[in-house]
């Protein structure tokens, strides 16, 4: 939940959360609520101490109270969220999930604190952030990308205020709120019944089912396949988001700048972005070049979510101002993809000779076991 914090510490004026108000009440399961960090559609996020260990650091503590648990869906996302969170493990640009489970029946997910400032917060305060800056805070978020691809995860809401800058330039993503196994894609269509709902299934994991053809995210960052079906959408999606946050940063303006997310998403769509060039004209031009590709409409034509990308990062930053980096790692790209194309229609190719075959050889084996004419 993005908030900018420094140096927090637990105050002592009572917080409330609903249907917990009296200063006896102020506590979760091991911890202490102090003051509100901020809100979400279905959960609260607070900070609190450990009640006995005082010295133990600080949490980000999110909170679903019962009377918000009734909504089934919503109560199935907190709860992949938490599993999502937790088993993640440590990662350097990823908020560590410490436990979960729930407690007066309010369910909790207790997190590392991501010190610093929203993303967001800093471009309200300083409007645009220099290509070299905002370049290194990139580098770790596909960092953090890259990681959650391997683990099968799409995050799905990768946007300025999910990611915390802290002062000494270490950048973490947060809320994995909106964040699916690429698993679940298969799952969703064995549930019958029309709309989101909810299930335990294998291994004790829930699972949200997303309506099809539904847009789930935030429309200015979005995907083009996101918006189409966000129930289809694999680790392109985040690189595109990665590309619109990149673009915001270094320009101060959303990519597609809208009145409504109706109309922001219908521009996602038809992919007319303004280049950089014509908002930051002083812009590196293999900055500009890497940018432009991270939001490629279609999700084959950007660079795969892998390490790849984050060197592909990395050697941009090294040599900004030569876009032939871009180009040239641009042009292998294509030439894989093509490949891999002509590969998958020699397979249909070679799959379809093979009925073929299989069919004639069984029609002749049925007229050599057919009785003859009298």
């Amino acid at each position: 939940m993005p908030v900018p914090l420094v140096n927090p510490t637990v105050p002592s004026t009572p917080c409330t959360l609903d249907g917990i108000s009296e200063p006896s009440e102020l506590s979760v399961a091991n911890y202490t609520l102090g003051r509100k960090l901020g809100s979400g559609c279905f959960a609260d996020v607070f900070l609190a101490s450990d009640r006995w260990e005082p010295d133990a650091p600080c949490v980000a503590l999110k909170l679903m109270t019962k009377e918000r648990a009734i909504n089934k869906a919503n109560l199935a996302r907190f709860m992949r969220e938490a599993q999502l969170t937790y088993e993640l493990g440590a990662h350097p640009h990823l908020v560590r999930g410490i436990e979960w489970g729930e407690s007066r029946s309010i369910h909790y997910l207790a997190c590392e604190l991501a010190l610093g400032r929203s993303l967001d917060h800093v471009l309200l305060e300083e409007g645009r952030i220099e290509w070299r800056r905002s370049g290194q805070i990139m580098l770790q978020i596909a960092e953090a990308i890259t990681h959650l691809t391997a683990c099968g995860v799409v995050h799905r809401d990768v946007k300025p205020s999910n990611i915390v800058v802290a002062d000494s330039g270490e950048a973490k993503l947060i809320d994995l709120g909106l964040a699916r196994r690429i698993s679940d894609a298969a799952d969703a269509d064995e549930d019958p019944t029309q709309g989101s709902g909810v299930g335990f299934v294998r291994g004790g994991m829930y699972r949200v089912q997303t309506p099809a053809h539904c847009a789930v995210g935030s429309p200015a960052f979005m995907a083009p396949e996101q918006v189409l079906d966000a129930r289809s959408c694999l680790g392109a999606a985040d690189v595109y988001s990665l590309g619109a946050t990149w673009y915001a940063c270094l320009t101060g303006r959303l990519p597609f700048d809208a009145a409504n997310p109706t109309a922001a998403m219908e521009q996602v769509l038809m992919g007319k972005l303004t280049p950089l060039s014509e908002y930051a004209p002083d812009m590196p031009a293999g900055v500009a070049a890497l940018v432009t590709w991270l939001l490629a409409r279609c999700p084959s034509d950007r660079p795969a979510s892998s390490p790849a990308l984050v060197d592909l990062v990395r050697a941009v930053l090294a040599a900004p101002h030569d876009s032939r980096v871009v180009d040239s790692a641009r042009a292998l790209h294509s030439s894989r993809c093509t490949t891999q194309v002509r590969v998958q229609w020699l397979w249909w190719l070679a799959a379809g000779v093979g009925l073929v075959v299989s069919s004639w050889w069984l029609a002749l084996e049925l007229i050599a076991l057919a009785p003859g004419e009298s």
